[in-house]
């Protein structure tokens, strides 16, 4: 009895790493290896995700020396949330994603963002996910402390799915979070991937508007990374 018992289950866990396994290469590559060890590597990450939404985090820093307002108020992000991952690595939106019209136009305006502030920005491969170009602090450029963290990484396309990660203020994370446009990093402000708590993920625009904001939330957090005056 007991040995059949243990089949059953050594059955049932095959059936579920695989399934999961086959689940997790389907998000495509990110910053662990794409393969078993990458996979067995995020399975341990999952038992160290936080809740995404929580703004107490922020609340000790606002108004300090390592905030700013960056953004401003923005609009409520229509509609709900995008499902999301269960895997925190790589960190994905499963659904709500843009047509390939949207897409275009989002490479574009990050393309034309950078040209417009290449004397304190440029692309170079993303230091989180080793794979994709980012928005980065010029190495001559002295920014925020937060770019010490991110080797001055600022901001990053998905070509997946077209979600963004980006790394903002305390008050602006929160304006972000709690307008719908994003959600942080499960893994953020753990010492596991060495991700600022203001590392957020920014859901995929849907049309043309939504491009807009995003703009504007690129725009604050170059602004916050760079310490701009101005711009």
């Amino acid at each position: 009895m007991y040995i059949l018992i243990i089949v059953a289950v050594v059955i049932l866990l095959i059936a579920w790493v695989t399934k999961d396994y086959k689940t997790w290469k389907a998000l495509g590559k990110g910053g662990v290896p794409y393969n078993l060890y990458g996979w067995l590597l995020v399975s341990y990450y999952r038992l160290k995700k936080r809740d995404p939404f929580t703004l107490d985090i922020y609340q000790d820093r606002i108004g300090s020396s390592e905030d700013s307002i960056r953004i401003g108020e923005l609009p409520y992000r229509e509609g709900n949330r995008p499902k999301i991952g269960v895997h925190p690595v790589p960190h994905r939106q499963l659904d709500q994603r843009p047509n390939q019209e949207v897409r275009e136009l989002l490479q574009r305006t990050f393309d034309d963002y950078v040209k417009d502030h290449q004397t304190k920005i440029h692309f170079v491969k993303s230091y989180y996910e080793k794979r994709n170009d980012a928005i980065t602090l010029r190495e001559e450029i002295e920014g925020h402390p937060v770019s010490k963290i991110t080797c001055g990484e600022i901001a990053h396309i998905h070509p997946d799915d077209s979600s963004m990660h980006m790394v903002f203020s305390p008050t602006d994370s929160s304006e972000v979070i709690r307008k719908g446009w994003g959600e942080r990093h499960s893994l953020s402000g753990s010492p596991i991937l060495g991700l600022p708590d203001t590392y957020l993920l920014i859901y995929a625009p849907r049309n043309a508007a939504e491009v807009d904001v995003v703009r504007r939330l690129v725009d604050g957090a170059v602004q916050h990374v760079c310490q701009c005056t101005n711009h």
